[in-house]
């Protein structure tokens, strides 16, 4: 049986680095999670960064509707 995982970052503008060149926080804690469980056979994994591209709270749950892990 597979575990589908679905991992979002939401948009805060109170998060953004100054300093960092996209002046966004990199996800690392995310994409750490991410890459342990894609590596394991058992989970399909998908990952929506809303800092890069923001989206409502509408918007995100029409992806979920629509999307197929």
């Amino acid at each position: 049986m597979t575990t589908k995982v679905l991992l979002i970052r939401l948009y805060n503008k109170e998060f953004r680095m100054p300093y960092h060149p996209q002046n966004i926080r990199p996800p690392f804690t995310l994409k750490y999670v991410e890459a342990i469980l894609a590596n394991k056979k058992e989970y399909c994994m998908r990952f929506i960064d809303c800092m890069i591209n923001p989206l409502s709270i509408k918007e995100i749950t029409d992806f979920i509707e629509r999307i197929t892990l």
